[in-house]
């Protein structure tokens, strides 16, 4: 079942409104917390402080930071404590007892896709993946995704099934990553799904690259999955742009019609392993994408291999998109956080309502019987 939150902040005041069924909703209001926004920006200072110092970043100019005779790990472990402490006894404030009731009640016997909405982009940035929201009422079936504030176009139905989902891989600018992780785990995917990378090469002619890798998107035999790994950029002018080569992107607006043509052809999901922004997720979801995942803040190269890595080993398993993310979250949160403290918090999955998570489908003997015919056809 499909709920929708959709909060919105007006000068001091935040407005929630569930809305699921046929038009049954709930409305509240409660004051939001100026304190809280400062707790956001001191958590995400030290977080950019602490990955700074600590190697590459899938990102842009972090700016200027003082890392002078800190323990920024055990600063950021502290934001970040008491950023979701206060994040999270602002949401348990009576106010939203109805709200929280509704969901938790409905999730009690059966799991249920809730998709927030947020304005502004302040309100965006939080951690909302975080909120346990049926906790207090004892229901975990509540799964959190975004949606962008505007969708003028309907997802694109999924065209049929393929003998193997293919998968297209962008690898962007590797200047201080290294893409050798990237690589071997998707190549772990080659039993399941036919993969093509697509990538920078030193001395190539950037134009030629950007034109091979806009041909490559619009493939005509089509896409399922496409994955972007390198350096990019959050810019308002162009809705986001990608490094695909050393001081050569490609903005998403440039992108558009390329990825449309792959929407047609049956793109279902799209991960920039990437510091994107959620304004990169709203503008593909706003132009007929069903599935984006983003990392919300820069995210350090290691972590980004992580992410990518336990997400893969999920999709093998038969997870779909979103408990695959998730399922990623958690083993960053659970296992990892000693190593990469507050990375549990940075990846972000949008969704059309209307959309299904992709999966890969188990291959039954009619799959596997196609698929041989169609690989030893002469």
């Amino acid at each position: 079942m499909i709920y929708r939150l959709s909060i919105q902040r007006i000068e001091g005041i935040c407005r929630f409104e569930l809305i699921w069924k046929r038009g049954q909703r709930l409305q509240a209001q409660m004051p939001y917390p100026t304190d809280l926004e400062i707790h956001y920006q001191q958590w995400q200072q030290t977080y950019l402080n602490f990955y700074q110092q600590v190697g590459p970043r899938r990102m842009g100019t972090l700016g200027q930071v003082n890392t002078a005779n800190l323990d920024l790990h055990s600063q950021l472990v502290q934001a970040e404590a008491w950023l979701l402490s206060k994040f999270h006894r602002w949401l348990r404030q009576e106010e939203l007892t109805d709200i929280r009731k509704a969901l938790s009640t409905a999730a009690r016997n059966t799991a249920i896709d809730l998709f927030l909405t947020c304005e502004p982009i302040e309100i965006a940035w939080l951690p909302w993946e975080s909120w346990e929201i049926g906790s207090e009422f004892g229901s975990t079936h509540i799964r959190i995704a975004r949606a962008p504030n505007t969708i003028r176009v309907a997802p694109q139905a999924p065209t049929p099934e393929r003998p193997k989902p293919r998968v297209l891989v962008i690898l962007g600018d590797e200047t201080g990553l290294d893409f050798a992780g990237d690589r071997l785990a998707l190549q772990s995917l080659q039993s399941l799904v036919d993969i093509t990378f697509v990538g920078w090469t030193p001395n190539q002619d950037r134009g030629a690259l950007k034109q091979t890798i806009c041909e490559a998107i619009a493939d005509s035999t089509g896409w399922d999955v496409l994955f972007f790994a390198g350096h990019s950029n959050e810019a308002d002018v162009v809705a986001g742009h990608t490094y695909v080569a050393p001081q050569t992107t490609l903005a998403i607006r440039e992108l558009q019609p390329y990825l449309q043509t792959a929407q047609t052809n049956g793109l279902q999901f799209v991960l920039f392993n990437s510091c994107s922004g959620l304004a990169v997720a709203e503008a593909l979801i706003a132009m007929g994408l069903s599935q984006v995942a983003i990392m919300r803040e820069p995210i350090h190269n290691q972590v980004a291999k992580n992410v990518l890595v336990q997400f893969l080993q999920s999709l093998v398993a038969h997870q779909d998109v979103q408990d695959a993310l998730q399922t990623a979250c958690d083993h960053l949160k659970l296992e990892q956080h000693l190593a990469y403290p507050s990375a549990h918090l940075i990846p972000c999955l949008f969704r059309h309502p209307d959309s299904t998570p992709f999966r890969i489908q188990p291959m039954g003997w009619r799959q596997v019987l196609q698929h041989w015919v169609s690989s030893h056809r002469p």
